[in-house]
């Protein structure tokens, strides 16, 4: 049976109807020659990838992540040996996992993507990559930036971190926000800062924007003031 490079990988791959955003920083082969891969979001569409990428050869389902229980629980009766997490992060960070397939809502495929390239895994994003070409095209310029360098020599893979991300993005000169006030009531970023506020504190307000003034935001800041900060901790 052929090794499943990289490349027959993603050739192979785009018959299952997502847009790919892969990086040349690794290896993809894992332990054992096989591709351990990582799905993130399980339900109708993650479930139905995770059964479509496992008939390739030389790909193992390494780990599950989703946020609803049931479909974690269901996901997993079909694939008993995969980890299970309920933080993407977890799946991400983990060492045993080549590459991941995200198929979450919409709005977390740019951020789980980001997460994803600057841990140095493989990426397969379900469409859309992005709420909005705009959001697309800042984590395409990024990433390209990083492997520019790596081509070049001047960046070794694994000196890779958070910090080198940040440092290709369009807001690298200004200092990351402690907290973000959203007015009118929205529950909603927006594609905001979406790399940027992964540690802020979110504060919705029902005042509407013009009607925000000086009282408010001292209001707010008071709130804040009284939270405790975890940063991701639990």
């Amino acid at each position: 049976m052929r090794k499943l490079s990289r490349r027959r990988f993603l050739t192979t791959t785009a018959g299952a109807g997502a847009t790919a955003l892969v990086l040349p920083w690794r290896n993809v082969l894992g332990a054992n020659d096989s591709v351990r891969l990582g799905f993130i979001g399980v339900g109708g569409r993650g479930s139905y990838s995770a059964d479509w990428f496992k008939k390739l050869p030389d790909v193992r389902v390494a780990a599950l992540c989703d946020a609803d229980a049931k479909h974690l629980d269901d996901c997993h009766k079909k694939f008993p040996g995969a980890k299970t997490q309920i933080d993407l992060r977890r799946v991400i960070d983990d060492k045993d996992v080549d590459a991941v397939v995200i198929s979450t809502c919409n709005h977390w495929h740019a951020l789980a993507a980001v997460w994803a390239c600057q841990a140095g895994k493989d990426v397969y994003v379900e469409k859309p990559i992005s709420n909005n070409v705009w959001e697309g095209r800042k984590i395409v310029e990024a990433a390209r930036s990083i492997a520019q360098q790596v081509k070049l020599g001047e960046l070794d893979p694994a000196d890779i971190t958070e910090q080198v991300f940040a440092q290709h993005l369009y807001t690298r000169n200004i200092p990351d926000p402690d907290l973000l006030i959203r007015t009118s009531g929205e529950m909603r970023i927006s594609n905001f800062l979406l790399w940027q506020i992964s540690y802020a504190e979110l504060l919705v307000t029902p005042t509407l924007w013009p009607d925000f003034r000086k009282p408010q935001f001292y209001a707010a800041l008071e709130e804040y003031n009284r939270r405790h900060r975890r940063f991701g901790g639990l």
